[in-house]
This record gives C-alpha cells, sequence and structure tokens, in this order.
C-alpha cells in the first residue's frame, strides 16, 4: 500500500511538473496536510524524512527558474536592494553559520538537539540534522523567492484562490478519514500515509476523546495547519472573480477547518484560532474605515452570516447546557493547566537552553539544526544568530510594506490576504516554533506577497512595462490548472 502512495504521489508530481507553474501551485497546496507521509523512502536518504511539501516545493522552483528569463529576473532581484536581496542574504548567513558554528563551538556549548540519542542534552557537534534541517530552510527560501517573480502574471496568479481551497479541502478530507477511523478499521489505509521516521503521535486522547491528527505527525501539527490554511482561506476567498462557482465551496471549507482545528484538542491551534478570530475583527474596522460602498456591502452580508452563527451556537447551548461546562473544563486542561504539565516544562526548558546557546556564542549562532527551541525567534536567534533574526526580520517587514496595485483587483486582494492570513502563523510559532525554517507554505504566502504588489521604487513606467514583458515570456508555458 505504501508503494502504491509513493508511485501515486510521484506520478501527480510528474504530471504537474508537465502541464507547468499553475498545476505545480495547486499541488503545492494539495500536499500542505501530507506531513506523515516520506515522499522518498527513507532508506535511499540515510533515514531523512522528506514529505511531499518540500518536494513539491522544489519542483515548482526548478520550473519557475526553467521558464525563459526568470532566472534572470531573480537574478536581478537579490543583486539590487529589494527585499529578495534579504532574504538571500539570509540564506547565504544560515549556510556560513551552518558550516562553520557547529565545529567552532563544539564542545563548549550544550544544546538540545533536534533528534536526541543519548539524552535530552548534549554538547554541541556537527550532525545529519545540519545538513537536513539547512536542505528545508533552503527550500523554503527558494520557494520565496521564486514565487515572487514566477507568479508577477496575472494568468499565474489567477490559479493562487482556487489552489488554496483545493488544499484546504485535502486537509479537511485528511480530518474526516482520520477521525472516521474512530468507527471504521483504516488503519491499513492511514498507516500508507504515515511512513516518516520521526516519531508519529497519532493515538493521544484528551478528557478520554482522541484527537484528531489528519496526515500529521502529531495533533498540534494538524491543528496548526487547518488555522493557517483557515486564515489564508478565509482572506484569500475576495481574490476569486465574482463569476467563479468554486468562490462558495470558501465559507464551508473554512467552517470543516475550523471544526478540525478545534477536535485538534492543540493549544497553539486554539492560540492560533484566537489570533485569527482577533485579525477578522481588525480587518473589519479597517473595511469600514476605507468607506467604500462596495465594501460595506461585503461586509453587512459578513455580519449577517456571523450573527447566524453565533444564534445557532447560542441555540445549541440553550438546549444542551452542560456544554458549557465541558468547554469550560477542556479550555482549562488546554490553555491553562497546561502551564503545569510535564511537555510545557519541556519546551520551555528547550527555548532556555536555545537562548542560552545563542548568548554563549556571542551572538554569532550556533548553525541550522543544531539545537530546537519552542518558540521560532528564539530557534532562528541561536540557530542563525543577530544577523539573521535582522535579515529575517527587515524581509517579513518588506513584504508587509508592500503597495497595493491599483488597476490589478485581485492582486491587491491577495496582497492584503497575505498580511493577515500570516498573523495567526506567526502567533502559533512563538508557542511552538522549533527551527529556524519558516516552512514552504509561510514562504509561497509572502512570494504571493512580494509578487502581488509593489515597492515604492517600482512605479515608473519604464519599470511597468518590463514586468509586462517578463509576464510575456511566461504565457507560452502557462496552462491553467
Amino acid at each position: 500500500m505504501s508503494a502504491l502512495v509513493l508511485a501515486l504521489f510521484w506520478l501527480l508530481a510528474l504530471l504537474a511538473l508537465v502541464r507547468g507553474v499553475p498545476a505545480l501551485i495547486v499541488l503545492f497546496f494539495c500536499a500542505v496536510p501530507f506531513g506523515s507521509l516520506a515522499a522518498v523512502p527513507p532508506a535511499l536518504t540515510g533515514g531523512l524524512t522528506f514529505t511531499p511539501l518540500p518536494i513539491v516545493a522544489a519542483l515548482l522552483s526548478l520550473r519557475i527558474l526553467l521558464a525563459p528569463g526568470q532566472a534572470a529576473n531573480l537574478l536581478s532581484g537579490v543583486l539590487h536592494a529589494r527585499p529578495q536581496a534579504l532574504l538571500f542574504t539570509f540564506l547565504l548567513v544560515c549556510i556560513v553559520s551552518t558550516l562553520l558554528m557547529p565545529r567552532l563551538f563544539a564542545g563548549q556549548i550544550l544544546v538540545v538537539p533536534v533528534r536526541a540519542i543519548e539524552g535530552p542534552m548534549a554538547p554541541l557537534a556537527p550532525s545529519t540534522q545540519n545538513i537536513s534541517q539547512l536542505a528545508y530552510l533552503a527550500i523554503s527560501v527558494m520557494t520565496t523567492l521564486t514565487a515572487s517573480v514566477g507568479l508577477r502574471s496575472a494568468r499565474v496568479r489567477a490559479v493562487v484562490p482556487r489552489a488554496i481551497l483545493a488544499g484546504c479541502l485535502v486537509t479537511v478530507g485528511t480530518g474526516l478519514l482520520d477521525y472516521a477511523s474512530n468507527f471504521v478499521p483504516l488503519d491499513a489505509i492511514l498507516d500508507a500515509f504515515r511512513t516518516a521516521t520521526y516519531a508519529l503521535l497519532v493515538d493521544a486522547e484528551v478528557l478520554g476523546a482522541r484527537r484528531v491528527v489528519g496526515l500529521m505527525p502529531e495533533a498540534s501539527a494538524f491543528g496548526s495547519t487547518c488555522v493557517v490554511l483557515l486564515a489564508l482561506l478565509y482572506f484569500a476567498r475576495r481574490a476569486f472573480p465574482a463569476s467563479d462557482p468554486m468562490r462558495l465551496l470558501s465559507l464551508p471549507a473554512c467552517g470543516g477547518l475550523a471544526v478540525f482545528a478545534i477536535m485538534s484538542s492543540s493549544s497553539a491551534a486554539y492560540v492560533g484560532l484566537g489570533v485569527f478570530l482577533a485579525s477578522v475583527g481588525l480587518e473589519w474596522i479597517w473595511r469600514v474605515m476605507r468607506f467604500d460602498p462596495d465594501t460595506m456591502n461585503a461586509i453587512r452580508v459578513e455580519a449577517l452570516i456571523g450573527l447566524l452563527a453565533l444564534a445557532a451556537i447560542a441555540a445549541l447551548f440553550l438546549l444542551q447546557p452542560a456544554l458549557i461546562d465541558r468547554i469550560a473544563f477542556i479550555l482549562d486542561d488546554l490553555l491553562v493547566s497546561k502551564t503545569t504539565s510535564s511537555s510545557f516544562e519541556e519546551r520551555n526548558m528547550w527555548t532556555r537552553t536555545a537562548w542560552e546557546a545563542f548568548v554563549s556564542s556571542w551572538g554569532l549562532g550556533i548553525g541550522v539544526g543544531s539545537s530546537r527551541a519552542s518558540n521560532f525567534w528564539v530557534a532562528l536567534a541561536s540557530n542563525t544568530g543577530l544577523l539573521g533574526v535582522v535579515l529575517y526580520g527587515g524581509f517579513v517587514l518588506a513584504c508587509y510594506v508592500r503597495r497595493r496595485p491599483k488597476r490589478d483587483g485581485q492582486a491587491a486582494a491577495l496582497l492584503t490576504a497575505g498580511r493577515w492570513a500570516l498573523l495567526p502563523g506567526f502567533a502559533i510559532g512563538i508557542l511552538i516554533g522549533t527551527s529556524p525554517d519558516f516552512g514552504s507554505l509561510t514562504g509561497m504566502t509572502m512570494g504571493v506577497m512580494l509578487a502581488a504588489g509593489r515597492s515604492r521604487y517600482e512605479t515608473s513606467p519604464a519599470v511597468i512595462e518590463s514586468d509586462r514583458s517578463d509576464h510575456s515570456t511566461e504565457q507560452s508555458e502557462i496552462s491553467i490548472a
């Protein structure tokens, strides 16, 4: 069964590679929820696990760079004072620190290894995890950089909303499959997708109920994935053309993702949901302040849907008052009492040790994959040093200050969606981020933001015309999936 799953994945990957960039973008989002599947047999990689998402991301980057003129566009971006230059420099810093620092500080600094062999802590030393984690990070960086040039074409960007929706529907489907395994014998099917070599926590329970994990390694990973995709689809749904019937599936898909995020019983996912709801409220306020008649009409419809949802929840509580006590008990167990659990103390120890490694290295970092943490920014600082934090933080800021295009409504919608959709993921990363790899999905989102928006220096007619000519070189190789 596992061999059949692998054969099917590679068949889809090769077909998408032949069809072009839009097909690969669809496959990219559909590959997101398969975090427990080893896309390459671990026996061929020395025990390392490469999941479908980074494999598809690498193929997408390759396909974009093979298009006429795109390699030159990317080179121009990383050699000039543009956001791409910040991210490319960040990658160079990661490579140098990973090659040098584990050897320079070997045996002098205690770390929590990414894969502990002889206990929770060990002296710093070079390991295969340096290579594997750097490879993942490099793929995430290249996904961002290539998407920033490969998605400048309006025809290519047009597939992004549908691709996000497809990925969300597949994620909901994996959740349904895992949940159905409680009642139907589906272990043989699920095991075919759970071939990763790292620990898989797929049978954990909370208050006697099994946590839904989908086809991810653990419930927190599945719940976090649901929240990130929920935010991305909710805010990107306005990028659908008004005539596209697929947009009608956006809100039901959002509802399904929210349900499975809750059923994952992940405290990080619950915090992410809270940040998502706060982002929705802030975005409503932002849109109201613009006083645009079309925007106000859309807000009225959304407010009506929200009120109906609240009325349905209130009716449910009136019919089942015991639900209030059960929900309060669950929230207390997952959010309040969590701070006294052994897992919380262990994750705090990871973060504390990673921060001490950053200080002990005089802010230079100890190399990507040398130590784990439970906070993305602490992992970033300890692995890449202060310079890596500044470069990556500057790049994220540069993505947020991109200007909305005035004559491309879909591009403007995608840029705005990226700004809001990244916030829940950032919050989750502060809670459970173990490495400096920001992930291919976040990389794709920031790449879309760069492709859809413009910097303050890209306003001259010459630059705009140059972009148009770049787009025309892509048209011959595009077939909308």
